[in-house]
Protein backbone atom coordinates (compact mmCIF):
# COMPACT_ATOMS: atom_id res chain seq x y z
CA UNK A 1 0.00 0.00 0.00
CA UNK A 2 1.60 3.35 -1.00
CA UNK A 3 2.64 5.99 1.48
CA UNK A 4 -0.23 8.98 2.45
CA UNK A 5 -0.05 11.70 -0.05
CA UNK A 6 1.11 9.14 -2.74
CA UNK A 7 -0.09 9.83 -6.35
CA UNK A 8 0.38 7.73 -9.13
CA UNK A 9 2.03 8.55 -12.17
CA UNK A 10 -1.16 8.53 -14.06
CA UNK A 11 -2.65 11.07 -12.09
CA UNK A 12 0.24 13.38 -12.09
CA UNK A 13 0.56 13.03 -15.61
CA UNK A 14 -3.14 14.37 -15.98
CA UNK A 15 -2.41 17.11 -13.43
CA UNK A 16 0.45 18.40 -15.38
CA UNK A 17 -1.13 17.98 -18.74
CA UNK A 18 -4.17 20.15 -17.70
CA UNK A 19 -2.00 22.79 -16.19
CA UNK A 20 -0.50 23.21 -19.07
CA UNK A 21 -4.19 22.91 -21.60
CA UNK A 22 -5.11 26.21 -19.10
CA UNK A 23 -2.23 28.00 -19.58
CA UNK A 24 -2.24 27.31 -23.37
CA UNK A 25 -5.78 28.54 -23.54
CA UNK A 26 -5.25 31.74 -21.00
CA UNK A 27 -2.48 32.83 -23.11
CA UNK A 28 -4.53 32.03 -26.04
CA UNK A 29 -7.88 34.16 -24.86
CA UNK A 30 -5.87 37.19 -23.60
CA UNK A 31 -4.15 37.53 -26.91
CA UNK A 32 -7.35 37.32 -28.46
CA UNK A 33 -9.11 40.11 -25.54
CA UNK A 34 -6.09 42.16 -25.26
CA UNK A 35 -6.34 42.88 -29.36
CA UNK A 36 -9.43 43.98 -29.33
CA UNK A 37 -8.98 46.71 -25.87
CA UNK A 38 -9.14 50.58 -27.98
CA UNK A 39 -5.61 51.69 -28.58
CA UNK A 40 -6.66 55.24 -28.55
CA UNK A 41 -7.61 56.24 -31.81
CA UNK A 42 -10.83 55.95 -34.15
CA UNK A 43 -11.78 53.87 -36.67
CA UNK A 44 -14.27 54.51 -39.04
CA UNK A 45 -17.54 53.24 -39.05
CA UNK A 46 -19.94 52.50 -42.56
CA UNK A 47 -18.59 50.83 -45.29
CA UNK A 48 -17.13 53.56 -47.30
CA UNK A 49 -19.99 55.79 -46.32
CA UNK A 50 -20.42 58.49 -44.35
CA UNK A 51 -22.79 60.60 -42.26
CA UNK A 52 -24.30 63.74 -44.72
CA UNK A 53 -22.47 66.29 -42.02
CA UNK A 54 -19.92 66.06 -39.49
CA UNK A 55 -21.85 66.75 -35.81
CA UNK A 56 -21.42 66.86 -32.46
CA UNK A 57 -24.30 67.29 -30.00
CA UNK A 58 -26.57 64.73 -32.38
CA UNK A 59 -29.47 62.71 -31.00
CA UNK A 60 -29.58 59.10 -31.67
CA UNK A 61 -32.10 56.47 -31.24
CA UNK A 62 -32.27 52.77 -32.30
CA UNK A 63 -35.43 51.85 -34.48
CA UNK A 64 -37.57 49.29 -34.14
CA UNK A 65 -36.35 47.36 -37.08
CA UNK A 66 -32.42 47.65 -35.48
CA UNK A 67 -31.21 50.83 -37.66
CA UNK A 68 -29.86 53.54 -35.98
CA UNK A 69 -31.74 56.89 -36.85
CA UNK A 70 -28.65 60.11 -36.25
CA UNK A 71 -30.44 63.46 -35.82
CA UNK A 72 -29.51 67.47 -36.01
CA UNK A 73 -26.51 68.61 -34.06
CA UNK A 74 -23.90 71.02 -34.58
CA UNK A 75 -21.40 70.70 -37.40
CA UNK A 76 -19.19 73.51 -36.03
CA UNK A 77 -20.42 76.64 -37.03
CA UNK A 78 -23.95 76.41 -36.25
CA UNK A 79 -26.83 73.90 -35.47
CA UNK A 80 -27.96 71.01 -38.65
CA UNK A 81 -31.23 69.76 -39.20
CA UNK A 82 -29.95 66.78 -41.67
CA UNK A 83 -30.96 62.84 -40.59
CA UNK A 84 -29.30 59.78 -41.19
CA UNK A 85 -29.69 55.95 -40.56
CA UNK A 86 -27.07 53.62 -39.91
CA UNK A 87 -28.17 50.42 -40.89
CA UNK A 88 -27.29 47.01 -39.42
CA UNK A 89 -25.26 46.13 -42.97
CA UNK A 90 -22.71 49.23 -41.85
CA UNK A 91 -24.03 51.61 -44.21
CA UNK A 92 -24.59 55.42 -43.78
CA UNK A 93 -27.84 56.31 -45.55
CA UNK A 94 -29.39 60.40 -45.95
CA UNK A 95 -33.06 60.47 -43.96
CA UNK A 96 -35.30 63.10 -44.50
CA UNK A 97 -34.17 66.28 -42.91
CA UNK A 98 -35.69 68.04 -40.03
CA UNK A 99 -38.15 71.04 -40.06
CA UNK A 100 -35.66 72.90 -37.99
CA UNK A 101 -31.98 72.81 -37.43
CA UNK A 102 -31.48 70.98 -33.31
CA UNK A 103 -28.77 70.23 -31.51
CA UNK A 104 -28.79 68.76 -27.98
CA UNK A 105 -32.10 68.00 -28.26
CA UNK A 106 -33.26 64.23 -27.37
CA UNK A 107 -35.15 61.75 -29.82
CA UNK A 108 -37.94 59.22 -29.10
CA UNK A 109 -39.36 56.41 -30.70
CA UNK A 110 -43.08 56.08 -29.66
CA UNK A 111 -45.27 52.85 -29.44
CA UNK A 112 -46.47 53.27 -33.35
CA UNK A 113 -42.52 53.33 -34.14
CA UNK A 114 -42.28 56.97 -35.26
CA UNK A 115 -39.86 59.33 -34.12
CA UNK A 116 -40.16 61.96 -31.87
CA UNK A 117 -37.03 64.93 -32.04
CA UNK A 118 -37.64 67.65 -29.20
CA UNK A 119 -35.76 69.98 -27.25
CA UNK A 120 -33.07 72.75 -28.16
CA UNK A 121 -32.65 74.69 -31.33
CA UNK A 122 -30.05 76.46 -33.07
CA UNK A 123 -27.27 77.44 -31.31
CA UNK A 124 -28.72 80.74 -30.20
CA UNK A 125 -31.53 79.33 -28.02
CA UNK A 126 -31.88 80.41 -24.87
CA UNK A 127 -35.07 78.47 -23.49
CA UNK A 128 -38.76 79.66 -22.23
CA UNK A 129 -38.57 81.99 -19.13
CA UNK A 130 -41.59 82.27 -17.43
CA UNK A 131 -42.05 85.12 -15.05
CA UNK A 132 -45.40 84.61 -12.53
CA UNK A 133 -46.42 87.37 -10.37
CA UNK A 134 -47.65 86.38 -6.74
Amino acid sequence: MPFPGYRSKRTVTRVVCLVVLLVICGTVLTRGITSQIPTGTWAPAGNGTHLSAPRAGAAAVQLPDGRLLITGGDDGSSAVANADIYDTSGNFLAAAPMNAARSQHTATVLPDGTVLVAGRRGRQWRGYQQRRDL
